[in-house]
Order: C-alpha cells, then sequence, then structure tokens
C-alpha cells in the first residue's frame, strides 16, 4: 500500500479475489440458514416481499436480473434486518488498542485485547424501542442506524458490500420463485434456537421446510435458459 508503483500478479489477484468470496461462506450460509427459518414461519413477510417485488419485476421473470443493484427497498429493509437480528458472528473479531484509552473512568491500556459485541449493539434499546422484534419495516424508518453486523471502522469486513449485493439477489429470486413453508415446527429464535451457543459463529438448530415453486413451468423455463445462456 506504500509503495504506489507495486503491482499484484495474477496469482496474487486471484488469491485476494478468492479470500474476500470465501471470507463469508460459513457466516452468509449460517444467515441463509436463520432467515430461510423465519420466513418459514413469517408467511406475512414473504407476502410483503413477494409485492415489493411485482412492482418492479414481472412474474414471468422468477429470476430477477443481477443487474438490479438493491432497486426493491423491502428486501433491502429484510435484508438489513435479516443481518441485525440474527447476527451471526455475535462477537466481533478481536482488535488491539494501539493507545491507552480512558472510558467510563476506566483505563484500557494500550496492547489490550478487545472484542466488539455486535450482538449487544444491534440489540441497543437506546436505538431501537423493539430491538427484540423482526421489523424490516424499522429501516425505513430509521434508513441511516447503524448496524454493527460486520463490525466498525477500518478494520470491518471488507466484503460487507459484495455480501449485501449476494444476500439481496438470493432473497429476491427466492423469494420471487418459491413460497417457502414450514415442514415441522421451527425454533427460529436467535437465542434459544442456536445449536451450539459455544460456536464462534451463530448457527441454527437443524429443521426441514419446503419450497413450493409459485410457477413450476415459468420457473423450470427460467432454469433452462440460464443453464444454456448464464444469464
Amino acid at each position: 500500500m506504500l509503495d504506489k508503483e507495486a503491482v499484484l500478479n495474477d496469482i496474487e489477484l486471484t488469491s485476494i479475489s478468492l479470500t474476500m468470496l470465501s471470507g463469508g461462506l460459513d457466516t452468509l450460509t449460517a444467515l441463509m440458514a436463520w432467515s430461510i427459518a423465519l420466513l418459514a414461519n413469517r408467511p406475512d413477510i414473504q407476502e410483503k416481499a413477494t409485492a415489493a417485488i411485482k412492482e418492479m419485476h414481472p412474474e414471468d421473470v422468477p429470476l430477477c436480473p443481477a443487474s438490479d443493484d438493491q432497486g426493491c427497498q423491502y428486501i433491502v429493509a429484510l435484508v438489513r434486518e435479516l443481518l441485525r437480528y440474527y447476527t451471526v458472528l455475535r462477537l466481533a473479531l478481536p482488535r488491539t488498542t494501539i493507545n491507552d484509552i480512558a472510558y467510563e473512568r476506566k483505563l484500557i491500556p494500550k496492547g489490550a485485547v478487545f472484542f466488539l459485541n455486535a450482538w449487544a449493539c444491534n440489540m441497543d434499546s437506546d436505538v431501537w424501542t423493539d430491538p427484540e422484534v423482526f421489523r424490516p419495516e424499522r429501516w425505513f424508518e430509521k434508513p441511516d442506524a447503524p448496524i454493527f453486523t460486520y463490525g466498525v471502522g477500518y478494520r470491518m469486513c471488507a466484503g460487507s458490500l459484495i455480501a449485501n449485493r449476494e444476500l439481496y439477489l438470493t432473497f429476491i429470486r427466492m423469494i420471487n420463485s418459491f413460497r417457502i413453508e414450514a415442514y415441522d415446527k421451527i425454533d427460529w429464535h436467535p437465542i434459544h434456537g442456536n445449536s451450539d451457543p459455544t460456536s464462534l459463529v451463530a448457527i441454527p438448530k437443524i429443521y426441514k421446510v419446503r419450497f413450493v415453486p409459485k410457477n413450476k413451468q415459468v420457473l423450470e423455463e427460467a432454469l433452462a435458459n440460464f443453464r444454456n445462456t448464464g444469464v
């Protein structure tokens, strides 16, 4: 970074790109597992999302185009609320103080290792009046409210922007293509439903759901076209 004339070769560029993509494999898949569990138990949210998607994309295009850069605001709000409500990495990765810090009449010495409690920050009652309620609409009310799932500051998750786009495209296509139904009882509560409270990444307990195509013929045609053209 200090050498302005330094140039990365193809191997280094490939390594960096793969690191950016693979860095979120465990956290994104865990969030998807939580999200599907919630959607299966909240058909009202599926209905609101479907209505919002229909305003932008026709029903005969279940695989909404990848060029849709987070244009459906309800899906954007849904993604943000899922990131806030589940916070799969409850404690962010460790940091180290580079100077002595005085806080609340306490001294945090230089070189101390500390963790950001991202879960507690996202559930802060000083920011939200109902933090324990899953409600995507809160992001219309406070669009600039902080979210701590990716960490904070210069050392926050470097892949947050691509992760948001991946989640947006996944949810808009999934909800536009399928109705998600609970197969059996699912504990989708972010604490009670956690399969291993000692794990670094919060993962839900095993469950089953049904993915029911909204229009099977149209979806099969769209998937066949995608396999042939990649679009």
